[in-house]
């Protein structure tokens, strides 16, 4: 991540999750720069994109907030921001199989959901 300190990667890692969040809170941007297929963008769509994005700001706020608590308090945040991407990553996945018109947004997601995943278990270390 090119930071020295847990405070630094954790900050960084926040910082980046609530970037995230508000491209998917644009569900128009998001959908062009996912890929996902234009005939597929509906309401339904961008209301889960918008509900994913809340999700990711508000982890990243978490994020954020933890990182001069104690190291059982970064932990558990480290702990759910990775079963988050985990899970993500492998619906991702799922998506992509079983239906073409996504693959290039579950790829793009996926590649984005392991950087993150990496990260996370990588402050999970630095936290022990």
């Amino acid at each position: 991540m090119g930071a020295d300190t847990e405070r630094e990667r954790a900050t960084r890692i926040g910082t980046a999750r609530i970037t995230l969040g508000s491209t998917l809170i644009a569900s128009g941007f998001a959908r062009r720069l996912f890929g996902v297929p234009r005939e597929d963008d509906n309401g339904a769509v961008r209301l889960v994109a918008r509900l994913a994005g809340i999700r990711n700001i508000g982890l990243g706020v978490w994020t954020l907030q933890v990182r001069d608590h104690s190291a059982a308090e970064r932990r558990l945040c480290y702990q759910l921001n990775a079963a988050v991407d985990a899970a993500d990553v492998a619906v991702l996945l799922w998506a992509g199989f079983t239906h073409k018109e996504l693959r290039q947004a579950a790829l793009m997601g996926s590649a984005m959901g392991a950087a993150m995943l990496l990260g996370w278990m990588d402050l999970l270390e630095d936290a022990a």
